[in-house]
């Protein structure tokens, strides 16, 4: 039987990298064509963390559209 080695969870890693797939499906796809699937597939990550960080598409959405405005600096910090 193999072992299962664990990876150290890094919450707020996590959600940064579902945050910024998100965002690039987003403005790529747009919000109607845009899945968690999709956004889980970039991010590496199940989908199921996508509901358990944002809890809905809207939500997500939201906080991605913020995050673009953060990432490509359209306001200082």
């Amino acid at each position: 039987m193999s072992e299962v080695i664990a990876r150290p969870r890094d919450a707020a890693r996590t959600r940064a990298r579902i945050l910024e797939a998100a965002y690039l499906a987003f403005s790529e796809y747009g919000y109607a064509r845009t899945g968690f699937r999709e956004i889980a597939q970039g991010a590496q990550v199940a989908s199921s963390l996508i509901l358990r960080y944002f809890g809905n598409n809207a939500n997500l959405f939201e906080e991605a559209l913020v995050h673009g405005i953060w990432r490509d600096s359209l306001f200082t910090r």
